[in-house]
């Protein structure tokens, strides 16, 4: 669906946000997450405007059951640019649990890969293949809770009704660590259509 990071084929494979709360895509149950050490998230985005509080991808029902295990949505918007600010969720509803880079780490109207992994606590973010800084704030849990949610795409649930303003694609999720696969996900800025190791969820 897309040939470069920055080039989008414009067809059924990319969802097309407008940040309107009928915008999303509900995935349904991510049970498969619940109680793991390790799990790994890739997706390729592009947000429309630099701004904040607009979620990708998360399966976290803020204050409301059921509740989830992560959210990822922009932080630190000036200008053009912007970050990525990834939550993962304590057995409480807290949310101040949470890594973040820098805020001239992405620009508005650009495809981008991130991957996220995490590993008993320990997250790691690559932007095209590439290793970024993530700040920590609170303490990252090592464990996933069992409080499985539904998956949405584009949308924060809860009372935290926070949703995507762009293009989202190729969403797959890793019920394990793929630190050593991140070039085969990357795949040279062409989205894969197979990989190493079979995502356990994949849109």
């Amino acid at each position: 669906p897309l040939t470069q990071p920055n080039e989008a084929v414009e067809d059924a494979s990319v969802f097309d946000f407008d940040s309107s709360s009928s915008q999303f895509i509900d995935a349904g149950s991510a049970s498969y997450l619940n109680g793991l050490s390790e799990f790994t998230l890739s997706c390729w985005f592009k947000l429309d405007t630099a701004a904040n509080n607009n979620t990708i991808i998360s399966d976290w029902n803020y204050n409301s059951d059921p509740f989830g295990h992560f959210g990822l949505e922009t932080k630190n918007a000036s200008g053009s640019t912007f970050g990525l600010r990834l939550f993962i969720k304590q057995a409480s509803d807290a949310g101040s649990n949470n890594v973040e880079t820098g805020g001239g780490v992405f620009t508005a109207n650009v495809w981008y890969n991130v991957i996220f992994t995490y590993n008993a606590g320990t997250v790691t973010c690559y932007k095209n293949g590439t290793s970024v800084s993530l700040t920590t704030i609170g303490t990252i849990p090592t464990t996933l809770t069992n409080q499985d949610g539904n998956l949405n795409i584009g949308k924060f649930g809860g009372t935290l009704t926070r949703y995507f303003n762009g293009e989202i694609s190729n969403i797959a999720i890793w019920n394990s660590d793929q630190s050593s696969e991140i070039s085969n996900i990357y795949n040279s800025g062409v989205p894969a259509t197979s990989y190493t190791n079979t995502p356990t969820a994949w849109y």
